[in-house]
């Protein structure tokens, strides 16, 4: 079964010109402060100004899908840029390093 499920639309973005977090697990407890609201797809310079130039954590709230047995799910980010890590429930699901994706 083929399905897709659009994640684009409104999330929640924050820069983090210290790049703590990671280090400081924002993948599994964001800090409550410091976000702006984005409509994705489109470059965080829209919600963080256009000098921002350091990491961006991007987060919104899905609800849970229900797979079949052996089913998958593929994430298609677009225009992820030079060094990209994606989290779903605390979890890294992939990473690219390097150019563009």
């Amino acid at each position: 079964m083929n399905r897709t499920v659009d994640l684009g639309g409104v999330w929640r973005c924050r820069g983090d010109v210290e790049d703590r977090g990671v280090r400081d697990r924002w993948f599994e407890k964001p800090p409550p402060e410091g976000w702006v609201t984005i409509d994705l797809p489109s470059p965080a310079q829209r919600a963080l100004g256009l000098d921002h130039t350091s990491v961006s954590w991007y987060q919104r709230q899905e609800a849970a899908l229900t797979l079949a047995p052996r089913e998958r799910v593929w994430l298609c980010c677009e225009s992820a840029g030079t060094d990209a890590e994606f989290w779903v429930n605390g979890a890294s699901i992939g990473r690219n390093v390097g150019d563009y994706i």
